[in-house]
Formats: structure tokens, C-alpha cells, sequence
């Protein structure tokens, strides 16, 4: 199963991905997000540093977007990327990651932010889906 996949839009950067749990699913949106916004593919980078990434929200779908959103603003303020992110906690309301990063110099992407439009996690054929529309 591929992790993720960029759907078409005008101007903006939307993301779908699948896992066989809401860990892996989690973690294939931000993987997806950190190759586009490195614009290469992070399978060849090293895992130099690992960083706490933590975030809340009212629902399943507020902590993703707040996730992703925490995501942005650690690569922004530390000039890093995320290349691995485990996943030690994910509840409806908190998510607390370790992600693996490297540092970088440069993005070919800014993105903006992760936004709730059409967000929806839902399950489907015994794996959960959700696409995320990111503001660039």
C-alpha cells in the first residue's frame, strides 16, 4: 500500500492517505506532507535527531489538523524535516508523537497550514482514509 497519494487542486496541496489503523494513518499524512514540503523524497535522508511532537483537539479529526499543524510550525522554527514518526499515543482528543528528523536548509514548499475543509476520517474496506487540504 502506497502511503499516501496527491489528489488534484487548484491551489492548494491535498493529501490522501490510507493505514490499516489511525496510527499508520496518521503517520502516512504527515510523511506525505514533510515529502512535499521538502520536494524529495525522504526514504535517503538520515534520522539525526528525534523531536516530542504533541497536540489536542475536540475530535479525531481537530487533533490531526493540529497535529499537522504543530508539524509546519517545528520544521519552520527548528529548519528541519520529519522523516519518521512513531506514534506513542492517539486518543479522540491527544496525540503524542516521536518524530525522526533532519536538518535542512531549505523547503520547496511552504505550506501554510493543514485547514478542516472536506476533512473526514472515515473507515473503509477494513482500512481508515481521510484527506487533508493544506493552505499554500
Amino acid at each position: 500500500m502506497k502511503k499516501y497519494e496527491i489528489l488534484e487542486h487548484t491551489a492548494d496541496l491535498r493529501i490522501k492517505a490510507q493505514g490499516k489503523n489511525l496510527k499508520e494513518l496518521f503517520s502516512n499524512i504527515a510523511y506525505g506532507l514533510c515529502e512535499k514540503m521538502l520536494g524529495k523524497n525522504l526514504a535517503s535522508f538520515k534520522k539525526e535527531e528525534s523531536r516530542k511532537i504533541e497536540a489536542e483537539g475536540q475530535s479525531l479529526e481537530s487533533v490531526l489538523v493540529n497535529f499537522l499543524n504543530e508539524i509546519i510550525f517545528q520544521a519552520d522554527i527548528n529548519k528541519e524535516i520529519y522523516t519518521d514518526f512513531q506514534i506513542e499515543k492517539l486518543s479522540d482528543t491527544h496525540i503524542k508523537v516521536i518524530a525522526k528528523s533532519t536538518k535542512v536548509s531549505e523547503k520547496r514548499l511552504e505550506v501554510k497550514a493543514a485547514t478542516f475543509y472536506q476533512l473526514k476520517i472515515k473507515k473503509k474496506n477494513k482500512k481508515f482514509e481521510a484527506v487533508v487540504t493544506f493552505d499554500i
